[in-house]
């Protein structure tokens, strides 16, 4: 009897709350999603790298597809570009840019993984990606959207679509992580980040078009014939 009792306690002491659960579901899912891909990823897998039964990872989460979703959300810093834009909006045009292109450029390369994974899903089947970032992209453009109407209240900020431009802030960054992965730039190759930042912060905020001494743009045009 005392032996029941001394097993039944230590099966309590293992027992973890539901939220460390969970927390631990989602670390071994992202592994095994990065490494397997979604298909080749398996509920009896996903247990097995837990500890856990497949019926209890159930309990937690009730289809594949819910953990997917989970794991993005997670691992996609979503909370992370709301808090960034909420400091940012305290700042002028200039520096706001200069920190959130700095924290993008960080969270970019934490999360690549995720990244390929996403971008490796939606070639096999695109249904996991649009599921998995259906709303996810719009929280950060959301988030990005609310400091530039901000600034186009201080009148820091010309007339020009929110949407838009804060989806082109958004991809210059992803576009050039992207390309570093594309071109395998290994780490201590890469660009000097803050150098990166100041480039094209300048080109997002003043074009790539020289000024005249009147302060215009210049129009050059083709000559007549």
């Amino acid at each position: 009897m005392v032996s029941v009792r001394s097993s039944s306690s230590g099966d309590v002491a293992r027992r973890m709350s539901r939220d460390k659960r969970c927390q631990q579901i989602l670390r071994a899912a992202g592994k095994e999603f990065t490494k397997l891909g979604y298909r080749g990823t398996t509920t009896r897998r996903l247990a097995q790298a837990v500890g856990i039964t497949e019926v209890m990872l159930f309990r937690y989460f009730p289809t594949k597809e819910s953990i997917y979703s989970a794991v993005v959300e997670k691992y996609s810093g979503i909370a992370k570009m709301q808090q960034m834009a909420a400091k940012a909006c305290q700042m002028d045009l200039e520096r706001g840019l200069e920190y959130l292109a700095t924290e993008i450029l960080t969270i970019l390369h934490k999360q690549m993984p995720l990244i390929k994974l996403v971008l490796m899903e939606g070639q096999k089947d695109g249904r996991q990606a649009r599921m998995a970032f259906r709303k996810e992209p719009k929280k950060c453009l959301a988030a990005l959207e609310g400091f530039f109407r901000i600034q186009r209240r201080r009148k820091a900020l010309r007339r020009v679509n929110i949407a838009l431009t804060a989806r082109a802030f958004l991809n210059m960054f992803f576009t050039f992580i992207l390309f570093q992965q594309i071109l395998r730039v290994r780490e201590n190759k890469r660009r000097d980040s803050k150098a990166v930042v100041k480039v094209f912060v300048d080109i997002f905020r003043h074009g790539i078009e020289c000024e005249r001494k009147d302060g215009r743009r210049n129009r050059h045009r083709r000559a007549r014939k």
